[in-house]
């Protein structure tokens, strides 16, 4: 038996919650055609879309959407297509595809309150805080059952508290390396040579960075940033950083 927080009775309340807000919009005193969430709750006139129901309802989703991918390219459009599309999706990681899904089932049809929440929670698991906020504040008006304003009250909760903690941010990095440089303060191959044909000058010896000396080192890169949301529309940013490299004899000479 499925427990309480499995995807399928998750499924089944959301599909209620949505039922409850289509009967609500039908006796509401407005002219509304839409019965899309009750219509989302069928598995629809094809075979496909029927098996990949049960399938989602047996935790198969990725079976499931490899059923329903190849329906996309000729019935999408098609509520019960687009949101069982967008359920196995969501439920098998695949984020992008199944938000396509809601949208272009909500154009479709802009009451299609199962879409909606769906759409709601791909967003929010996509960290689009702001249009997953946009979603279920769209849907909390509407629903008159106490169980769906909790549940719709909790997401909006999570968004806030997700949103909170973005307002401040930092992170950093360290990186080690070593290595083995043969020829330091870059000599040329004979420095007596060079200094002849240059300045007809001969016996000059090369001293100091003339003389060409191969070391071992280690290096040494460090950073970090922050970033502070102090406003819904304004960031700022720091960053730094610092880098070293350190030879094992020859330092002095660098």
């Amino acid at each position: 038996m499925p427990s309480a927080g499995s995807p399928l009775v998750r499924r089944t309340l959301i599909l209620a919650i949505a039922c409850a807000l289509s009967v609500a919009a039908a006796t509401a005193p407005q002219t509304s055609q839409a019965q899309a969430p009750t219509a989302a709750a069928k598995p629809g006139l094809y075979p496909e879309v029927a098996n990949a129901k049960s399938l989602i309802e047996q935790q198969r989703a990725t079976a499931a959407f490899a059923k329903l991918a190849p329906l996309e390219s000729k019935r999408a459009g098609e509520s019960a297509v687009d949101y069982w599309l967008g359920v196995a999706a969501f439920e098998s990681g695949r984020l992008e595809r199944a938000a396509i899904a809601f949208e272009r089932a909500l154009v479709m049809d802009p009451e299609f309150d199962s879409a909606r929440i769906e759409l709601g929670r791909t967003y929010l698991r996509m960290g689009s805080l702001d249009l997953a906020e946009q979603e279920f504040r769209r849907l909390l008006p509407r629903t008159p059952r106490a169980e769906g304003k909790q549940l719709f009250e909790s997401y909006l909760a999570e968004i806030a508290r997700l949103k909170a903690t973005q307002k401040f941010a930092s992170s950093g990095f360290i990186e080690l390396g070593a290595g083995h440089g043969t020829n330091l303060s870059s000599t040329t191959g004979s420095f007596s040579d060079a200094i002849r044909t240059s300045f007809g000058l001969t016996g000059i010896l090369p001293s100091g960075n003339s003389i060409k000396r191969s070391d071992n080192f280690g290096t040494l890169n460090t950073g970090g940033e922050m970033v502070w949301r102090y406003r819904e529309d304004r960031t700022l940013f720091a960053t730094a950083g610092a880098r070293l490299r350190s030879y094992k004899n020859y330092n002095d000479y660098l």
